[in-house]
């Protein structure tokens, strides 16, 4: 029997697609990368995410480029992310999950502070015993993505 399940944010939860692939093409730009649309993203990612931009753009980034792309990726994504809604399913299945007596949690690499704020702002913070982002500074991430 189910206990607990511990749900992903980004992209199970809230439909954020089009801010993520708005943000690596705004990141992308300044490389005179046309963009990727939502399918090409979704059929060419892969972590690492250095790797990724690498890939797309055909060159090895210095550690410089890669942290203006990190800093653009965030700027944009910030700005976009209070337009994205929730998945049409989010609060039935939660509500379905709660009716059976499992707990819930939500997960996510996006910055912790930021991502409770965003669970609170959309009233979902009753649904689970623990909201966990990521505590590891966005410089600190540079190294991995």
């Amino acid at each position: 029997m189910t206990r607990h399940i511990v749900w992903d944010w980004n992209g199970t939860l809230i439909n954020d697609v089009h801010a993520v692939v708005e943000a690596t093409n705004s990141s992308l730009a300044p490389f005179d990368h046309p963009g990727l649309s939502i399918e090409e993203y979704r059929r060419r990612f892969r972590r690492p995410l250095r790797a990724f931009n690498e890939e797309i753009l055909g060159i090895a980034l210095t550690d410089e480029q890669w942290k203006g792309v990190c800093d653009r990726w965030s700027v944009d994504y910030r700005r976009r992310v209070p337009e994205c809604n929730l998945y049409a399913h989010t609060i039935p299945a939660l509500e379905a999950v709660r009716e059976r007596g499992v707990t819930q949690s939500v997960l996510s690499m996006w910055q912790h502070h930021e991502l409770c704020a965003l669970v609170a702002k959309r009233e979902l913070s009753p649904y689970f015993l623990q909201v966990q982002g990521s505590l590891v500074l966005e410089s600190d991430h540079l190294k991995s993505r």
